[in-house]
């Protein structure tokens, strides 16, 4: 029977668990991050309401539309956040159209009716 050898890790084609370990290793969530995420949670950033009083004075526009009126140069500046507010039920889709810069199918967004 060959000896026990140590579990190389995820890098060298092991797992993220120890044989002593039932949970991956990069699951732990530190209390203090815990406590800092219930914190913030029902509340918006300061870029997530820029977004949104940015929307709600274009009234309905394109993920690039509010990138360009924000004056920002990349979509990476908004996107995300178009999308957590998305995901927060601040913003809806309310349609698709053409992208004039990329010719693909875009959303539309505007400010979920309160």
């Amino acid at each position: 029977m060959p000896p026990m050898m140590p579990n190389p890790g995820p890098l060298f084609g092991g797992s993220a668990t120890t044989p002593k370990e039932d949970k991956p290793r990069f699951q732990r969530i530190h209390p203090n991050s815990r406590a800092a995420h219930k914190a913030l949670d029902g509340k918006i950033g300061e870029r997530q309401q820029a977004v949104l009083d940015t929307v709600t004075r274009l009234g309905e526009a394109t993920d690039r539309q509010v990138m360009e009126a924000m004056g920002f140069s990349d979509m990476n500046q908004v996107r995300p956040r178009i999308t957590e507010l998305l995901a927060a039920g601040e913003l809806e889709e309310c349609g698709a159209e053409k992208c004039l810069a990329t010719g693909r199918t875009v959303r539309i967004v505007r400010r979920t009716p309160q």
